[in-house]
């Protein structure tokens, strides 16, 4: 089983990459960790934001090179035919996911991979988009589940 849960599109999505494109350009002119740190809030959403210590929020500070060059590699990214093929011609069960609490663009932009990949479209509860954080029982229910409907004798032939 492949849980893709929100994943980036680039122009496939045109509302996200939009937002994303924007969010990255504004924060290349933005200098200062705490500009990388609104942007993580923003990305993962203000609920989530929240739930992180102070530690964790100043990780993200801390690395703000890092994520800065992330930002801009996201905001690069579209994917080729070629990885659309392969998810969609995959030897595993593929299971797009968004968060409950996700924003419709990012709904969106897995219902056209969704559709594209031939993969399972699947919501997770009580969360948004950094599900480890937001639900990490819920996203385990998830995988569970999805590896429950497996044909054993596909797996261990």
């Amino acid at each position: 089983v492949a849980v893709l849960h929100e994943p980036l599109l680039g122009p496939l999505a045109p509302e996200l990459h939009a937002a994303v494109a924007d969010r990255a350009a504004h924060l290349a002119v933005t200098p200062g960790p705490d500009a990388v740190c609104a942007f993580v809030a923003d990305l993962i959403g203000a609920p989530t934001w929240q739930t992180l210590t102070y530690d964790e929020r100043d990780v993200v500070a801390d690395r703000e090179l890092l994520v800065r060059a992330e930002v801009a590699a996201f905001a690069a990214f579209a994917p080729s035919p070629d990885a659309l093929e392969a998810l969609r011609t995959a030897p595993v069960r593929v299971v797009v996911s968004t968060g409950e609490r996700s924003a419709g663009p990012r709904r969106a932009a897995a219902s056209v991979l969704a559709s594209l990949a031939g993969a399972v479209p699947v919501t997770v509860p009580g969360c948004g988009h950094l599900a480890p954080v937001d639900a990490p029982v819920a996203l385990s229910a998830l995988v569970s589940d999805e590896a429950r409907l497996l044909d054993p004798e596909e797996v261990c032939p």
